[in-house]
């Protein structure tokens, strides 16, 4: 395998420069509705809230002239509720007192 190359400036790094543009106050923007829907629907937003503020954040970061893009998604509000419920420590306990309660 031969790893010379014929290509000037084979072997010599590149340096890309790298930008940050974003602001204090468009962000304070973006956190501040982040937080409030998150309030609002009890933590059911988070998911949206994290892929929102992690886009804001890519597209103002340019490396060599182009900005960084995010493909990522949340995951749906189900898939989130299910989650949420299944990793909270007490569900076991309220499953079996649901399960075992008696019927009036």
């Amino acid at each position: 395998m031969n790893l010379e190359s014929d290509a000037p400036g084979a072997g010599v790094p590149h340096r890309h420069p790298i930008e940050f543009t974003a602001t204090g106050s468009e962000y304070f923007r973006i956190w501040i509705v982040n937080l409030l829907l998150i309030l609002v629907t009890l933590g059911i937003y988070l998911p949206w809230a994290k892929v929102r503020k992690l886009k804001y954040f890519y597209s103002n970061t340019w490396v060599d002239g182009d900005a960084l893009d995010f493909h990522g998604g949340a995951r749906s509000g189900d898939d989130a509720i299910g989650l949420a419920f299944s990793s909270h420590p007490a569900t076991a306990e309220r499953i079996a007192y649901f399960r075992d309660a008696p019927e009036d």
